[in-house]
């Protein structure tokens, strides 16, 4: 009956407002005091494939806690940037990030591994000393002095900055990290289910969306302990979604019940599957506080709710906000509105049907719009939907049991759609639904 509506919008905005900062001059500059006060929570980690005279390389970092860090952080959430760099002095490789960064200068004497932006437009990674008015943006991890300047070689390198793969995912209001690319399993059953569920395990999946009405609670367990059996995962690696539908009479039963077919001692996201009676509605949504409170369910929220008048209620009236809305999303229903008012409330929107829906999906998939950008990146026309899907700030949980187009599915990391492509994909809106519950 749904595929989740994962659209973490707040991303978007988050996003919206680094771009802004970027777009400005490179003279607006925060004070040192802004590098002590913006930092974002956990540290931030991102890969940096070196390729030099020395060969090929992959650098770790991790990203400081300023203003410019989260600014680049949120332009590599758009996908990898590939920088030119080379040798300025004895001491750093330096080349245009080709846009700009919000400045937090301040004195600084460089260490070897220390990644820098100067004047706002420029990216340095330090093989040695140097002092001066910079922004430190992070550090490379795991390599001393005399390997990091090997790697980096002699002459010109190409580096490509991305996010990590630990990074592919967002904080909710719970406190709690929600990966942002999973598997739906509406409609899959029996072994079907579980074999989809662990080839998406197996495939580096970590998001799996399950409910109550859809009947295969236990198989997506089955999977994921199977995994964890094989040491392909870890149980706390695992987020899964379930969902309680609201004329059962009985949710704290239904919590239970959902917690022993999973095989788990707690359930990462519960949400209330759509609207039933108000009485209902409300029932459910105090049982998974409840539930909270008892360390059973991290994280809460809502799905099929379309209107910020009807979400509000959940927002104003209880003493926990959703974390997460699952609606239906996709290139031809974006529901702006709603995804702009939940981004201002620090609620993440879940995308379900991303390539349409059932009965919808080839319309998407032979689009000629969506045809044409696949070409220009030599990728799938699922795989150019779903990054849409990411770089609009959402989460998306496409379905499927065929284990190529699982892997498919997940191969969206190493490639970025232009802000060209990006608003031709969101003229396709006609702000039609599919379904109606």
């Amino acid at each position: 009956m749904e595929k989740m509506n994962h659209l973490f919008f707040m991303l978007s905005t988050i996003f919206c407002l680094a771009t802004a900062c970027a777009s400005g001059s490179a003279d607006d500059i925060a004070t040192a005091s802004d590098q002590e006060t913006t930092s974002q929570g956990d540290a931030m980690n991102i890969t940096i494939k070196i390729t030099s005279d020395s060969g090929e390389h992959t650098l770790n970092a991790t990203l400081a806690e300023n203003k410019s860090a989260l600014a680049f952080a949120e332009l590599l959430k758009k996908g990898p940037v590939t920088v030119n760099m080379s040798d300025y002095g004895s001491f750093e490789k330096v080349g245009s990030l080709g846009t700009s960064l919000p400045r937090t200068d301040t004195q600084i004497t460089t260490e070897a591994g220390d990644i820098i932006l100067y004047q706002g437009k420029q990216i340095t990674i330090y093989y040695d000393t140097n002092s001066w008015n910079f922004t430190r943006l992070g550090k490379v991890t795991g390599v001393n002095q005399a390997e990091l300047k090997a790697m980096l070689g002699k002459g010109d390198v190409t580096a490509v900055f991305a996010l990590a793969e630990s990074s592919r995912a967002v904080k909710l209001n719970s406190g709690y990290n929600m990966p942002v690319l999973g598997l739906g399993t509406w409609t899959l059953t029996g072994s079907t289910c579980e074999n989809a569920v662990y080839a998406a395990i197996k495939n580096g999946y970590r998001l799996i969306d399950t409910a109550k009405y859809y009947g295969n609670e236990k198989e997506v367990g089955n999977a994921l302990h199977r995994a964890v059996a094989e040491g392909i995962c870890k149980r706390e690696e695992i987020f899964i979604t379930t969902k309680l539908l609201p004329w059962s009479g009985n949710p704290d039963s239904d919590i239970e019940d959902s917690l022993q077919k999973l095989g788990v001692s707690y359930i990462d996201l519960c949400l209330l599957h759509q609207h039933g009676s108000d009485s209902e509605d409300d029932a459910v949504y105090k049982a998974m506080i409840r539930a909270v409170k008892a360390g059973k369910i991290r994280s809460i929220g809502i799905s099929n709710f379309y209107t910020e008048k009807t979400v509000a209620h959940f927002v104003k009236d209880f003493d926990l906000a959703p974390a997460v809305i699952q609606n239906e999303n996709h290139l031809v229903y974006q529901n702006n509105a709603l995804r702009a008012w939940c981004a201002q409330k620090n609620i993440f929107i879940e995308s379900y049907y991303p390539f349409g829906g059932r009965g919808h999906t080839k319309e998407h998939l032979q689009n000629q719009t969506v045809l044409e950008i696949a070409r220009a990146h030599n990728k799938t026309a699922a795989q150019i939907i779903l990054r849409w899907h990411l770089q609009a700030g959402c989460i998306a949980i496409p379905g499927s049991s065929n284990p190529d187009h699982i892997a498919e599915n997940f191969a969206v990391w190493d490639f970025s759609l232009t802000d060209s492509e990006m608003k031709k994909l969101a003229a396709l809106d006609t702000g039609r639904r599919y379904e109606n519950w």
